[in-house]
């Protein structure tokens, strides 16, 4: 599972990522358990022993615990920004799954390619390009704004929103942007809901390549965002006048006044 590199141990995860690369939640899981790993050296000779590392006793306690858990959290700083595009996600009117979706993707915790060749699962150069385009590596800002298929997915978005969406901006400040354009049209957690769709079906879209060999078609993507963001508002509003998903499909925004 790995060697011995100067004053360090070289992990090699390569035969257990081609395992795991036909499921995207153990991959996930794998990486995790990455991160813990990573600062581990085994010692050649030495009897195993249970030990606890975060502290100098190799004892457990409350303290080295929440020391633990701000270090792997917090080891950025989170600018101001990007800490509020996180909170709006939180008030989203979405299922609580699309939630820590959200906060994850914001904090780069998905298991993108770039993720996965920086844990040294991916090797070769072409497991590194983007699926949508063959033309860049894949990074979770390229796959969901800059790929060439996700801004006509976005221009699409916005022509069914009836608005004019800048292509040219990714990331939180892109759901900052996506807000700007529509304030004071609609309530903002219900606008993050048709953003958020829109990010996981193009993670979607992008998985279902990877694992099933999918086609991607664009109007596919376009029809599974307006139906998967009207079956979230159709739940999530059951106090609210019912919409149908005929009133959706055509004009969104008017039938969002009315919830």
């Amino acid at each position: 599972m790995g060697s011995r590199c100067e004053d360090h141990w070289q992990w090699d995860f390569h035969v257990t990522a081609i395992i795991l690369l036909d499921n995207p939640e153990l991959m996930q899981e794998a990486m995790e358990l990455m991160e813990i790993l990573g600062g581990i050296c085994p010692t050649v000779g030495a009897v195993d022993s249970i030990k606890w590392w975060p502290s100098t006793e190799g004892c457990f306690t409350v303290k080295s615990c929440c020391s633990l858990m701000r270090v792997r959290h917090l080891e950025e700083e989170v600018e101001a920004n990007k800490l509020a595009a996180i909170k709006w996600v939180w008030e989203a009117a979405v299922p609580s799954k699309i939630k820590v979706f959200g906060w994850r993707f914001f904090l780069n915790r998905l298991p993108s390619k770039d993720q996965l060749v920086r844990r040294n699962i991916l090797h070769r150069e072409e497991d590194k390009m983007c699926v949508m385009c063959s033309g860049e590596y894949e990074d979770l800002v390229h796959l969901s704004f800059l790929c060439p298929f996700a801004k006509n997915v976005w221009i699409m978005i916005g022509l069914w929103l009836d608005i004019m969406l800048d292509v040219s901006v990714a990331g939180h400040l892109h759901l900052a942007h996506f807000l700007q354009v529509l304030k004071g049209r609609i309530k903002r957690k219900k606008l993050c809901l048709i953003w958020l769709t829109t990010v996981w079906v193009i993670w979607n879209s992008r998985n279902n390549i990877i694992f099933n060999n999918s086609p991607l078609v664009l109007d596919d993507v376009i029809t599974s965002i307006k139906s998967v963001s009207w079956i979230w508002l159709s739940v999530g509003s059951s106090k609210s006048p019912f919409i149908s998903f005929y009133s959706w499909y055509q004009a969104p925004l008017e039938a969002l006044k009315y919830v």
